[in-house]
């Protein structure tokens, strides 16, 4: 009894372990499939993936056109664009408020020199587009 536990455990080792390789393969297929550029790249790969993950998806591969991976290069190409474009605008957005309220704080200082402000008031308002700034 003590031996065919032990060959069942085993079994059910072998045919566990198995459940694993389609998920590393999946994996490994649908990462290369992001990153190739160039059809030749995704042979292994697909062969891999036609035994071990999924037939159809292997057969897929295999069929891609060099044209269906150019388009994927390009998509990579515009998303890095846009987030570069977004971080520009950010930092356009951020200088744009430090302008304004360096020019706020100018006016401050002629009103001031004008004796329309107090030294409280400016320095009370003053603070206020400091702290405007740093947590900006």
């Amino acid at each position: 009894m003590k031996t065919a536990c032990k060959v069942f455990i085993i079994i059910g080792m072998v045919f566990g372990f198995l459940y694993i390789i389609p998920l590393v393969v999946g994996a490994i297929a649908l990462n290369k499939l992001a990153n190739a550029r160039r059809k030749e790249e995704l042979t292994g790969v697909a062969i891999c993936t036609l035994l071990l993950c999924s037939t159809i998806g292997g057969i897929l591969m295999l069929c891609l056109n060099e044209k269906d991976l150019v388009q994927n290069s390009n998509q990579n190409v515009q998303s890095v664009q846009n987030v570069a474009n977004d971080t520009d605008r950010e930092e356009k957005a951020a200088q744009d408020e430090i302008s304004e309220i360096s020019k706020n704080i100018e006016k401050l200082k002629e009103l001031k020199a004008q004796g329309v402000l107090s030294d409280e008031e400016y320095e009370r308002l003053r603070k206020t587009q400091v702290d405007k700034l740093l947590r900006g």
